[in-house]
This record gives structure tokens, C-alpha cells and sequence, in this order.
């Protein structure tokens, strides 16, 4: 494949990627605004003590072969087939690990129903276990139209059923059928969509793949462990109900990182393996997205903060009101992570995985020892811990791919941050003005008024400081426009 088609496939793959997936996330973010009024807080957060164990197992049973085929020039089919046997192997023991250990997991947490729980979502590793090869095959073909597809699909199917048995009074239970419901469907759809075909097992063609895979297996596993030490903590010192504002305020202030980053990092790595060998190419991606996903979140998350009460208010009524405090918090808190979850794919496509985990073993340690001592001071402990932590994980990636990998300097970074950073920060002292001036009582015409009102102001700093992002965006989006009439 050329640079000119490899390009316009990356584009239209980030394009069909970026718009299935936000209307996939649109549509869940709906669905599960609805259940939330359904449910209650201390639902959500026996459901969250265990998906902290299914994000990991989701990550167990990949062991980084995913990465691996992507990687790779050609992919056999014993190889695919030896990949997915292993995940599945992997899948199973976790599943037999968590239905032997309930009772200590649920006295563990001082939550006696958690022992059922744990054996009713138990089955679901299995289940996960199997999409990760599917997936990764499809995700070399730049095929990400399928994947999203599929992922519309089972979410928002999964969130229908959970509403239905909410409706029926099912309480925790709906939560559960949800994930079975999202989990099931989307393997199926994977397994029959993708290229994937029974083949020989064979321990002998996984050895070339290990190497990879371990560093970035290793890597994922020490982020995936750090990244749920907080929701352990919360739910075992602070309680469900603690646990399922925090849990349920950082899903609604991750949606910018889940419709812009993570579809650009996904999309990105097949197609930084394919030309990583021109550097200077790589350094020119990377500034772009840089400047492209700063425009994109910046403004957005800023204004959640400062909308956080009137958002809560609307979507999920006063008895969440108790959530303010922790999606103020999230939203500042992203803002560090829409632009940190980039470096990874650039480490990947250069085959640096083993520098993204050396820098693991410093930051994520780090990150789970602050958060250890955050708790004893509750909340804002956790706060000030989460924050350190996410700042320092933002930084030091950061420092060594800009010098070592991409042969470039962090300022050069900073300075492509700026202009979105003081453009919305501008944004959003002129809406404190605002709001002081002209008060508003009705929180949804607030959020309208205020979302119209800071859109202008932003464009037209971006304008007045004359950002090249802004500008590429807008003729991206102009031409877009223009070749749909």
C-alpha cells in the first residue's frame, strides 16, 4: 500500500472510526442516563468493585498479542489460532480464580451480596477472552468501520436490556445482564466478521511474538493495575455508594478520551508500523494530533467543570448531586490524559515498547503507593493523589518519546498545547463573567446558553491567535462539508 492510499484509508478509517464511535458513545451515554435514573448509586458501585477485575482480565487474557499481529508484516493462521487458544486459556483460569475467591473478594470489600455477584459475572473473562484476535486482525486491515459497527451494536443493545430489566425491577441484576448482553455480542460479531479461521496450535509460532508482546503485555498490566487501584480503594474504605458517584463521574468525563483519543491512537498504530521508518514523518503526525485533539477536548472538558452541577442536574437529577464534586474533579483530570494516551502508539509503531515499560515501572508504582496514602485522608486524599499521579504520567512519557524516540523536544510540545489551553481558559473566565452578570436560574437553558456562548468565544480566540490546528480542522471539516453536496 502506498503513502497516498495508506493515508486516505488512515483518514477514513479515523473518519468511519470516530463518527460510529461517538454516535455509539452518544447513544450508550443516553441509554445509561436513563438507567442511572433507574438505579441507584450503590448499584452502580457493586457493579464497579467488579469490573475492576473484568478490565483486567479483558487485559490478562490478550497477554499483548493483539499488538503483536498488528505489528507484524503477514499474520499465518496458526499463529492467529495460537493467539486466541492462549487468551482463551487465560480467560478461563481467571473465571475459575474469581468463582473460587468470591467469598474472600466480598469480605474483602464488606459486601456480603458481592459473593454472589462475583459468581454470576464470573463466565463473562471466558467470553472476553475470545475478541482480542478477531479484533487485532481486523484492526490490521484498517477495518475499523466493522469494529465500530460492532461495538454500536453490543453497547447499545447491552444498555436496552439493562434498561428493560431495570423497568422489571431486576435492581443490581440489570447491570449484570448488561455486560453479558455487550460481551456476547460483540464476540460473536468479531469472530464472524473478521478474517480469523481455525488453524494449527503451536507454542513454537507464538516464541517470535513474545518478545513484543510481553513488554507491551507487561506495560498494559502495570497501567491497567495502577488505573484501578483508586476504584479499590474507594469502594473498600469509602464504601458502593462513594464508589459508584466516582465510578459513574469519571465514565461521563472520559467521553472525550474515549470519541477523539482513543479513536485516533487505535486507528494510529497500524498506521505508524507501516511508516515507521521515515522519522521525520512520525514527528509531523504526532505535532498534528497534538494540536488536533488539544482544539478538540480542551474546551470541552473546561467547560464540564464548570458545568458540572446544571449537567447533573438534567441528565441524572438531584440524587446525584453528590457526584459534583467528583466530576469537577475528572474533568481537569482528562485533560492531562487526552494528550498523555497519545505517546503510546508512537513507543508501539517503533517497536520502543520495552521504553514504555521501564517508564511504567516508575510512574504507575508511583501512582498506587500516592494513592495508598491519599486514602487515609478520604476523598481529597484521593484527589490530590489521582492528581499527582496523572500529571506525573502525563510528563514523563512525554519527555522521553519527544527526545529519545521522536528526536525532538518536549517545549516544541507545549508550545502546540498553548493556544488551545489559553483559548479555552479564556473561554471560561468570560463565562464566570457571564454567568455573574446575567444568572441564569434553569440549568438546562444554562447549559445551552453557556455551550453557545463559549463555542463563540473559543473559535474566535482561536481565530485571533491565528492556531494552524484550528485552521486545518476547519478546512477538514469545510471540505468534508463540501463534498457531501
Amino acid at each position: 500500500m502506498n503513502k497516498s492510499s495508506l493515508k486516505t484509508k488512515a483518514l477514513s478509517s479515523i473518519g468511519w472510526s470516530g463518527s460510529i464511535q461517538i454516535a455509539s458513545q452518544i447513544l450508550n451515554f443516553l441509554l445509561g442516563i436513563v438507567l442511572a435514573r433507574m438505579l441507584t448509586p450503590d448499584m452502580f458501585g457493586l457493579v464497579a468493585m467488579l469490573l475492576v477485575f473484568t478490565f483486567i482480565s479483558e487485559l490478562l487474557s490478550d497477554f499483548g498479542f493483539s499488538a503483536s499481529l498488528i505489528q507484524k508484516s503477514e499474520v499465518t493462521k496458526d499463529e492467529a489460532f495460537s493467539c486466541f487458544i492462549i487468551n482463551c486459556l487465560i480467560g478461563l483460569s481467571f473465571t475459575c480464580c474469581l468463582s473460587l475467591f468470591n467469598y474472600q473478594l466480598a469480605d474483602f470489600y464488606n459486601e456480603p451480596f458481592l459473593e454472589i455477584l462475583a459468581l454470576a459475572i464470573a463466565p463473562i473473562f471466558l467470553i472476553n477472552g475470545t475478541c482480542s484476535v478477531p479484533s487485532a486482525l481486523l484492526s490490521r486491515e484498517l477495518e475499523y468501520k466493522k469494529i465500530s459497527i460492532i461495538q454500536l451494536i453490543a453497547v447499545v443493545l447491552g444498555s436496552i436490556s439493562a434498561i428493560v430489566c431495570a423497568f422489571f425491577e431486576f435492581g443490581v441484576w440489570s447491570l449484570i445482564i448488561q455486560q453479558y448482553v455487550t460481551s456476547t455480542l460483540r464476540a460473536t460479531l468479531l469472530l464472524y466478521s473478521s478474517s480469523f479461521r481455525v488453524g494449527r496450535f503451536s507454542l513454537l509460532v507464538l516464541k517470535p511474538l513474545m518478545k513484543f508482546s510481553a513488554s507491551v503485555f507487561t506495560t498494559k498490566l502495570i497501567q491497567q493495575v495502577a488505573q484501578q487501584t483508586d476504584k479499590v480503594l474507594v469502594g473498600k474504605f469509602l464504601g458502593a455508594s462513594t464508589l459508584g458517584y466516582y465510578s459513574r463521574a469519571y465514565y461521563l468525563t472520559a467521553f472525550p478520551i474515549t470519541n477523539i483519543t482513543r479513536v485516533v491512537t487505535n486507528v494510529m498504530f497500524p498506521v505508524l508500523s507501516r511508516i515507521k521508518d521515515d522519522l521525520s514523518k512520525v514527528n509531523e503526525v504526532y505535532f498534528r494530533l497534538v494540536g488536533m485533539i488539544a482544539i478538540l477536548t480542551f474546551p470541552v472538558l473546561m467547560g464540564m467543570a464548570f458545568l458540572a452541577e446544571n449537567i447533573i442536574l438534567v441528565l441524572l437529577g438531584e440524587k446525584w448531586l453528590s457526584m459534583t464534586q467528583f466530576f469537577i474533579f475528572f474533568s481537569i483530570a482528562n485533560i492531562f490524559s487526552t494528550i498523555g494516551q497519545l505517546c503510546g502508539p508512537f513507543f508501539l509503531s517503533q517497536g520502543r515498547a520495552d521504553l514504555q515499560l521501564k517508564i511504567n515501572f516508575f510512574t504507575q508504582p508511583v501512582r498506587i503507593l500516592l494513592l495508598a496514602l491519599g486514602v487515609h485522608w478520604g476523598v481529597k486524599g484521593i484527589f490530590l493523589a489521582y492528581m499527582v499521579s496523572t500529571f506525573l504520567s502525563f510528563l514523563t512519557p512525554l519527555l522521553v518519546l519527544t527526545k529519545v524516540v521522536l528526536k525532538s523536544n518536549v517545549i516544541s510540545v507545549f508550545a502546540k498545547l498553548f493556544k488551545p489551553f489559553f483559548a479555552s481558559m479564556s473561554m471560561l473566565l468570560i463565562l464566570v463573567l457571564f454567568n455573574y452578570i446575567w444568572p441564569v436560574e434553569n440549568p438546562f437553558y444554562l447549559i445551552v446558553v453557556h455551550s453557545i456562548t463559549g463555542l463563540f468565544i473559543y473559535t474566535l480566540a482561536l481565530t485571533l491567535l491565528n492556531d494552524s490546528s484550528y485552521f486545518e480542522l476547519r478546512g477538514m471539516f469545510l471540505a468534508k462539508i463540501n463534498a457531501r453536496r
